[in-house]
């Protein structure tokens, strides 16, 4: 079922979620933060929903879900929205350990060519 399906299509809802699922993409791409300014994030959904939506009312949103799977929290004092995501791993493999494994597969590699 779809987002559209249960908040109605001309709910603010499925673009707020559209719009955070984007911001989370362009982090990830960028290996950037997950975060954005509140007002550019209320004037871009203004902009996309063509309905007006005040820090408070995306406050109160963001804590219910879908919108809760999406964002954070929103910081008002800073004026912040904090997206969730998967950030880079953090078990990442040491050099001498990369350069075994890639030593490894070039000699099973040769010897299967010999």
């Amino acid at each position: 079922m779809r987002i559209d399906e249960v908040a109605g299509a001309d709910s603010v809802i499925p673009k707020l979620v559209g719009l955070s699922e984007w911001y989370v993409g362009q982090s990830q791409d960028a290996a950037a933060p997950k975060v954005a300014s509140l007002k550019t994030f209320i004037e871009l959904a203004q902009d996309m929903s063509g309905s007006t939506l005040t820090p408070d009312q995306l406050s109160e949103l963001s804590k219910q879900p879908p919108l809760s799977n999406y964002i954070e929290s929103i910081d008002m004092k800073e004026q912040k929205v904090y997206f969730k995501g998967s950030d880079a791993p953090t078990n990442t493999m040491s050099v001498p350990k990369a350069e075994k494994i890639v030593s490894q597969a070039a000699k099973r590699a040769a010897f299967k060519r010999s």
